[in-house]
Formats: structure tokens, sequence, C-alpha cells
């Protein structure tokens, strides 16, 4: 189970509040411009409000309950940008790890009094910012891959492609298998070792290496 082993402590909401708030005013400060931009751009909601809004004919007193949830959740995935965006690389197991079991936490959390399609509106808002931060990673990802093996351009393609369709199969997994954790721990990794075996085919024999040490400082490679 992907929970195992992961013990959770008390806290004042309070200073969670406050550290939230810290982080919107500091990552713009803290980035480039571009990169601040873009920063807010994912965490800018009244475009997913507006979606969810049309999709599920959502009245004002759906939008009322909605609101409040739909921002808890981007201030859930602000910290959780905040925790990859200064890693080297950002986009990595630890990342899909983490993601899951904010996902579980999210389903738990979920209020009762909410009606069935309110939920299904809450869960399609909570999958929207779950893309955009993660598209904002796999972004800064390749950037760091693209320099750190010394891709070529057409090495370079093949990799931005292959990683973003391995983010969008990896994502839509955790939409569906989200409450079956064994079952979506067994399909990532079998996305994992595709990419793998994708990435050998487009690289040379020392970029390869390079790649298993980054992927895997442990790993023997010979």
């Amino acid at each position: 189970m992907v929970r195992s082993g992961l013990q959770r402590t008390s806290v004042s909401i309070v200073p969670l509040v406050l550290l939230t708030e810290a982080l919107f005013i500091l990552l713009p400060i803290l980035l480039p411009q571009d990169a601040s931009a873009q920063v807010r751009d994912v965490f800018e909601v009244s475009g997913i409000v507006r979606d969810v809004k049309r999709r599920f004919v959502l009245d004002r007193g759906d939008l009322k309950a909605l609101e409040p949830l739909i921002d808890r959740e981007r201030r859930n995935m602000a910290k959780f940008l905040a925790r990859f965006e200064s890693d080297v690389p950002g986009y990595s197991d630890k990342l899909w790890i983490d993601l899951i079991v904010q996902r579980q936490d999210f389903e738990i959390a979920l209020l009762p009094q909410l009606t069935t399609r309110q939920v299904s509106a809450l869960r399609v808002a909570r999958s929207s910012l779950e893309r955009r931060v993660l598209d904002h990673l796999v972004e800064k990802y390749l950037s760091f891959l693209g320099g750190y093996l010394a891709l070529e351009d057409m090495e370079f393609d093949q990799v931005e492609e292959l990683f973003e369709a391995e983010c969008k199969k990896k994502h839509a997994l955790i939409d569906r298998y989200s409450q079956n954790p064994e079952i979506l721990r067994l399909e990532i990794d079998k996305i994992n070792r595709a990419t793998r075996v994708q990435i050998k085919k487009i690289v040379d024999t020392e970029q390869w290496r390079a790649f298993l040490l980054l992927d895997d400082p442990f790993e023997l490679v010979g």
C-alpha cells in the first residue's frame, strides 16, 4: 500500500494557512519573472470554476459550497509544487507517490453533505489543478534533462514527447485507480519500465549511463 509506513502528526491549522499564504507571496518573488508568471497561471482557478460550472450545470448554491473547497485544493497543490519546485529532478517517483497520497487524503476529506454532482465537480477541479502542476514540473524537468544529457534537437523532441505522454498516462491512472493503490502502483511501475526502454533507444551509451545515475544513483551501470 502506498500509505504503509507513513506517519502523520497533528498540527495546528493556523501555521499551515500562514505557510501557504507565504508560499503564494514568495514564489513569484523567488522565481524568475517568466517562471513566476507560469506559477500564477497554474493556480488561477477562475477558468476551472467556469469549466466545472458549465460541465455539471452548477447553480449558485453549488458554487457557494464548492468554491472554498476548490480554493483549499489550490492551496494544497501550491504546497505540493513548493516541495518539488526546487528538487533536481523535481519530476520523480517520489512526486507520484506524494501525489497519490494527496489524492487519497482528498477522497477521505470529501464532505458527506456534498451532493453526488458536487463531489464529481470537485474531483474534476482537483484533477485539473494536479494536471497544471504536473505540466509545469514536466516542462522544468525536460529543460533540465536536455542540458544534463546534452540532447540534440531530435533527441530532445523524442524525449519530450515520451515524458509528456508518460505524465498523461500516470495521471489518468490516478484518476481511475486512486482508491486502489495496489493496482495503481503496479500500473505505474509498468509505465516506468516502458519509459526506460524507450529512453535507451533514443540516447547513446554515455547518455544512458548518465540517465540511470539520475534515475537511480545506486544502480550499477557498468
